[in-house]
């Protein structure tokens, strides 16, 4: 019988949740370390009272090349990201969360007539059952010891993990340490340890958000969920996002996303303020122009008769063009965030950290490839083969 390991698991989304539940079924002892205290049960779909709770958190970044800083958004804590995201999944992990398509009758008005003339729109598969949120950490904390604190670096010692310390300097020992904080906070964490992070790997899916507001009695009643229709193009997605909880104020988007993008950025530190220094430089090569050409197809939808019945009036022509997309990019807080691959050049197989013993990656920031829409799916698929090489390693 194998040896029971003292684990450490930085991070409760999807990767740590399911990296998790994988080491405590092979018989380890789990610690999960999330920056936020517990919520074990589900919560409600409610994007508004989800982020009421202390779950939404940013990173400055410069999303293109002399661009200004803006936040980007993450979730933090418990159920990390899937706490507070669109709840969309590209396809059912049974094993990993429950999953189920859209019901007709939750497709607003402005998705309804999208669907109805976009021959390439369909609904999208949620993990919202029962009016609950559902995610890969629900009811994790029965099988784990929890605690509730932020990662300051991983202890090395001998070219093997020791443990980790917090930011608080309280110092936890282990005998193996996986890294699930997020795209953007475990490469910083292994900065941070003393551990290079390799390469221009950075990866995110550019997107634009066009807003509209929709006419007075053609909204729903403000309920979740808010994306039920995407439109899938060659080179990324249409998603029509609509009722974003307020009966009184009736809004309503469509986001272009370029979901195959060639352009890569780096993850750094301050070496005087120890600060995130995250550039993305996106839409570099032809990334720009594919991105174009998806907020083109956006504003056509827009045109439509069907579609302009249900929003003020827009001049759709002063939507789109390289020199629009280019600022909006650079200058807007992005709503369909998907950072990636930071870690691409550091971790080996099974998202070991390359020249470390017992240090492994389990988010987005492990993946060699470029996710092509939201990448729970892949960062699920990932923390399952990360969890099965430690158990086998005994």
């Amino acid at each position: 019988m194998a040896a029971v390991r003292r684990i450490i698991v930085i991070g409760a989304g999807v990767g740590g949740a399911v990296v998790a539940r994988r080491l405590v079924a092979a018989g380890h002892q789990v610690t999960v370390i999330a920056e936020t205290p517990v919520t074990a049960a589900p919560t409600s779909v409610d994007l508004h009272e989800a982020s009421t709770v202390d779950r939404v958190a940013s990173t400055p970044v410069q999303r293109i090349v002399g661009g200004p800083l803006v936040p980007y958004p993450r979730g933090r804590g418990w159920a990390g990201s899937a706490a507070i995201n669109a709840m969309v999944w590209d396809r059912p992990m049974d094993d990993v969360v429950p999953t189920r398509m859209v019901d007709t009758a939750e497709i607003g008005p402005v998705s309804a007539a999208v669907l109805a003339a976009d021959p390439l729109a369909a609904p999208v598969r949620l993990s919202a059952i029962d009016g609950l949120r559902r995610t890969p950490a629900d009811d994790l904390v029965d099988t784990v010891s929890v605690v509730a604190g932020e990662v300051s670096r991983v202890l090395i010692d001998a070219g093997s993990a020791a443990g980790v310390e917090l930011a608080d300097a309280q110092v936890l020992e282990a005998d193996q340490v996986v890294l699930a904080a997020g795209a953007l906070a475990t490469p910083l964490i292994l900065l941070r340890s003393g551990v290079p992070v390799w390469g221009r790997h950075l990866v995110d899916h550019p997107s634009v958000t066009i807003p509209l507001a929709l006419r007075d009695g053609r909204g729903g009643d403000g309920a979740f969920p808010v994306v039920t229709v995407e439109s899938r193009r060659r080179d990324g997605r249409i998603l029509v996002v609509e009722d974003l909880g307020d009966p009184h104020h009736r809004t309503a988007g469509l986001v272009a996303a370029l979901t195959s993008p060639t352009s890569a950025g780096t993850v750094g530190l301050d070496p005087e303020t120890d600060a995130p220094v995250v550039a993305f430089d996106l839409l570099r090569g032809d990334d720009l122009h594919r991105l174009c050409t998806l907020v083109d197809v956006a504003r056509a939808l827009i045109d439509l008769p069907d579609v302009a019945a249900l929003i003020d009036d827009i001049d759709s022509s002063m939507i789109g063009g390289a020199d629009w997309v280019m600022h909006q990019v650079a200058t807007t807080s992005p709503v369909y965030c998907h950072a990636a691959s930071a870690c691409a050049g550091t971790v080996g197989r099974h998202g070991r950290v390359r020249g470390l013993a017992n240090v492994a990656v389990a988010d987005a920031s492990a993946l060699l490839a470029t996710p092509a829409g939201n990448p729970m799916v892949d960062v699920a698929q990932h923390a399952a083969g990360v969890a099965a090489a430690i158990a086998a390693a005994g």
